[in-house]
C-alpha cells in the first residue's frame, strides 16, 4: 500500500491553502472598491488608444504610399475621363443610328 500524508501535512497544506484563499479573498475585496474600478477603467481606455496609436504609427507609411497610389489613378483616370467620354458620344450616336436602320430593315422584312 501507498504511503498517506500524515495529520500534521494534510493540516500544513489546509493552512496554505486557507492563507491563500485569504489572500484571494482580500485581492478581489480591493478590485471591487470603486475607486480601483475608476483606476483600472482608465488604465483601459488609456491601453486601448495606445494600441490605436501603435498601429497608427507602425501603419501610416504603407497608408501614405497606398493613398498616393489611389491618387494617382484618380488624376489619371480624370485626366483621361474627357476623351473616353467623347469617344463614348460618338460610339453610342453610331450605334443608335445602326440599330435604327437595322429596327427599320427588321421591320420591313416582316411586313412582306
Amino acid at each position: 500500500m501507498g504511503k498517506h500524508r500524515t495529520i500534521e501535512n494534510r493540516m500544513e497544506a489546509l493552512q496554505s491553502q486557507m492563507l491563500q484563499l485569504q489572500a484571494k479573498s482580500r485581492k478581489e475585496e480591493v478590485s471591487a472598491d470603486p475607486r480601483v474600478q475608476d483606476i483600472d477603467a482608465e488604465i483601459n481606455e488609456l491601453n486601448k488608444e495606445a494600441l490605436k496609436w501603435k498601429r497608427w504609427g507602425t501603419e501610416w507609411e504603407t497608408k501614405v504610399e497606398d493613398f498616393e497610389k489611389r491618387v494617382a489613378t484618380w488624376i489619371s483616370r480624370g485626366e483621361k475621363a474627357d476623351a473616353w467620354l467623347a469617344q463614348y458620344k460618338e460610339d453610342m450616336s453610331a450605334l443608335k443610328e445602326k440599330r435604327n436602320l437595322t429596327a427599320a430593315e427588321v421591320a420591313k422584312e416582316m411586313s412582306v
